[in-house]
């Protein structure tokens, strides 16, 4: 067993994942859980401090997930940016989708979020509308694209609930998206 405390986040997904299968819950899930309950009873604390799932001056919850949510549909347009080679690498699709995210948020993002659809068909567009859904605004630059590339990653890697956790978080009031919870339920 590892030395490495979880990571929260990880874990909260991990036992919502575990909960919708139906699955037995995991002895560190299990150990993470009854350890943050029995903190926020005994120091009173707010149960999602005491889980460690906020910290005073850090993000809260809903906007971590919002913003795993939006890596997600970003690494998403990454991998459908357009090449002349099948096997280019993902830097090489950063370089080629930057100036399109920014053409298109130059352009139509505004009135697409507006009218809560994606104006385009191509496939990097439509995941990039859907990440100005959660962000509201885009990075332009292979740079940008890159750091969510590499962060995305390293979310996907420490959780395998992390990636599918994403979609817990509901889009921002009067924000079309489609993937809230009653399109998801209808799907599955």
């Amino acid at each position: 067993m590892s030395d490495t405390p979880p990571e929260p986040l990880a874990m909260l997904l991990q036992l919502l994942s575990e909960i919708d299968r139906c699955q037995d819950i995991s002895q560190p899930v299990r150990a993470w859980l009854a350890a943050g309950l029995r903190r926020g009873i005994d120091e009173g604390t707010d149960f999602a401090e005491a889980l460690g799932l906020v910290e005073h001056g850090r993000r809260s919850l809903r906007a971590r997930l919002m913003r795993a949510r939006a890596d997600l549909f970003l690494a998403q347009a990454v991998r459908y940016a357009p090449s002349l080679t099948p096997d280019a690498s993902d830097w090489q699709r950063c370089r080629i989708l930057a100036p399109l995210v920014e053409r298109y948020s130059a352009g139509s993002l505004r009135h697409d979020l507006r009218a809560g659809a994606c104006s385009g068909g191509e496939p990097w567009r439509i995941s990039a509308f859907h990440a100005a859904v959660f962000l509201g605004e885009l990075p332009t630059s292979p740079e940008g694209l890159w750091q969510v590339l590499k962060r995305h990653r390293k979310n996907s890697q420490s959780s395998g609930g992390w990636t599918l956790g994403a979609f817990y978080a509901s889009p921002p009031p009067c924000q079309a998206s489609p993937f809230n919870s009653s399109d998801r339920s209808a799907s599955t």
